[in-house]
């Protein structure tokens, strides 16, 4: 592989199949350009932590940080995913991000979350208006469908929502944006 795309949903690489109105950003990068993607629904960073341990340091990669409190699946296995304090998560979660950060050489990091943004080496974007998860303000989230069904795709082919929680249009910005990364690392 040439590269590799990890992170939670916004990262999952789906073809055009999946909800017959395009392929995620993941999917043409990876398909295109040789890459691999190692991304699951509702991973944290602690998670993403752990299924990239066996990539080499020098590798390129890019990675998809989720959102700052979010409980890790081990942790949601064993008990109440409330019986978690946001403050614990948000620790784990950013300790994870400074362990990659740390170790991957060639590595970027974006987010559509919030709470990262004084971070340098982490991009954020929220891609307004292309992210069926937050309204006019990524603080105030919308509430998440879950599953793919008939009403989903038709609310998909009225919105213009596809995959991965992005329009058509939020595919396109990613691949944009994950592109120029790719060119710096000479893969395309």
């Amino acid at each position: 592989m040439n590269f590799t795309i990890a992170g939670d949903s916004y990262s999952l690489s789906l073809p055009q199949q999946y909800n017959g109105v395009c392929e995620s950003w993941a999917w043409t990068l990876c398909s295109t350009f040789g890459g691999q993607a190692i991304s699951a629904n509702g991973w944290s960073n602690v998670d993403i932590l752990r299924r990239t341990q066996h990539i080499h340091e020098f590798s390129p990669i890019i990675i998809n940080l989720s959102h700052p409190t979010r409980v890790p699946r081990a942790y949601r296995e064993d008990e109440d995913e409330s019986s978690h304090h946001p403050n614990q998560m948000w620790q784990l979660n950013l300790d994870a991000y400074k362990r990659m950060s740390a170790r991957f050489k060639r590595a970027w990091f974006w987010t559509p979350f919030p709470g990262y943004e004084t971070f340098d080496d982490i991009t954020t974007l929220y891609l307004k208006g292309e992210n069926d998860l937050w309204e006019e303000d990524p603080y105030y989230p919308r509430p998440v469908l879950d599953g793919i069904s008939r009403e989903w795709v038709a609310w998909s082919e009225k919105t213009g929502y596809t995959a991965s929680h992005l329009t058509k249009q939020g595919h396109q910005t990613m691949i944009k944006e994950a592109s120029k990364r790719l060119k710096q690392w000479n893969i395309i």
